[in-house]
């Protein structure tokens, strides 16, 4: 199981900084509502990822999908990824855009089941994050994630990879507890019906 990775290209020096005018990231889809943890148990898959690559723009959010599979109907890809650039922007205060293109691995990424709006988010967030030089910790993406997408399972799945446990606080309201542990390679799935 796999968690997001990240490479960067397109660096330039200013001041003490480095700016990095390119993101591309493999987000890992996710499997959420498993057994009885429902909306707290989810694990990130090695197979289908989303590649991400999102570039430094003048202004505005400007979204490109590239996939076999075409949404339900009433469903759009590239829309939950919009919806994070668009509050990522607005929280940061950052006058500059985006263009975020989405590319399924190689078999494809299925919309609806796997958790492609979430690993939309993440993909999102975190390549953002990278041109734009903001510190997030894994924490604070899927709280934002969370946010976006309006519950945390999938998008804590598509973060860390690994089997996740996810709860609210009981003692701070919306704080999110997040644990995540390595799952064996040869773990068999057993489905009863």
């Amino acid at each position: 199981m796999t968690s997001s990775s990240m490479s960067a290209g397109c660096a330039r020096q200013k001041s003490k900084a480095i700016i990095m005018d390119k993101a591309e990231i493999s987000v890992p889809s996710s499997s959420a509502n498993d057994g009885p943890g429902y909306d707290i148990w989810c694990v990130g898959t090695e197979k289908p990822y989303l590649r991400v690559t999102c570039t430094r723009t003048k202004s505005g959010i400007e979204v490109e999908c590239k996939s076999p599979y075409q949404p339900p109907e009433g469903r759009q890809l590239g829309y939950a990824g919009r919806k994070a650039a668009e509050r990522f922007l607005r929280d940061f205060d950052i006058k500059e855009g985006v263009h975020i293109l989405y590319e399924d691995s190689d078999d494809g990424y299925p919309v609806g089941g796997l958790g492609r709006s979430g690993a939309e988010i993440v993909g999102a967030l975190l390549s953002a994050a990278v041109i734009f030089d903001k510190k997030l910790g894994r924490t604070e993406l899927i709280t934002l994630s969370h946010e976006v997408e309006g519950h945390p399972d999938n998008v804590a799945a598509s973060t860390n990879g690994r089997f996740n446990i996810i709860a609210e606080s009981p003692y701070t309201s919306h704080r999110l507890l997040i644990d995540c542990y390595d799952v064996p390679e040869n773990l068999g799935l057993a489905i009863g019906f």
